[in-house]
């Protein structure tokens, strides 16, 4: 018995979680490298541009670039969103943004739109840049089948919301 009490101690003392957030200072990535052509055109959610994009572990993907009035959503080729899916994500997206800027009487730091883009590879099923702007969310078909099936409903799904509040919180730097 005490065998087995001292390795679930040490099983659980070793047990490392997996974050879902990054810190500013160990992103090697998190921006554009090719310059958006539908921020500076103003066009709508529906139409898209192939952008190359330099994700948080310094890797660069190719994707297409959907914009909203304060967030980027970057999407593969093979995202099963339809149009008017990806149209209600950002615009949920925007919102979200929006609500929690009233709460919080700031925004996340650095400049431009908040980028959402959607990964093979990330820190998680979801990763937030902490108290900036930028998330990654897993190119995973569980991530795409709940974010389809609240979108259906009129609501934005909780990894997503989950993220965004990292990127709000600039105050984790005073708590710890």
């Amino acid at each position: 018995v005490l065998l087995l009490l001292w390795s679930l101690s040490v099983h659980a003392s070793s047990y490392q979680p997996v974050q879902d957030y990054v810190l500013p200072a160990d992103v090697k990535g998190g921006y554009l490298v090719s310059p958006s052509q539908t921020e500076s055109a103003g066009a709508s959610s529906k139409q898209s541009t192939h952008v190359s994009y330099r994700a948080f572990d310094g890797s660069t993907h190719d994707l297409l670039e959907h914009t909203g009035r304060y967030v980027r959503l970057l999407l593969p080729a093979e995202a099963p969103f339809t149009p008017d899916h990806i149209e209600e994500l950002i615009d949920q997206l925007d919102m979200q943004y929006v609500l929690y800027t009233e709460l919080m009487h700031a925004e996340p730091y650095g400049g431009g739109l908040l980028t959402v883009a959607f990964l093979t590879q990330t820190c998680s099923y979801g990763c937030g840049l902490l108290g900036h702007k930028g998330i990654e969310i897993l190119s995973d078909p569980l991530n795409y089948d709940n974010i389809i099936r609240e979108l259906d409903a009129g609501k934005l799904e909780a990894i997503l919301v989950h993220e965004m509040v990292h990127n709000f919180d600039r105050y984790s730097n005073y708590m710890h």
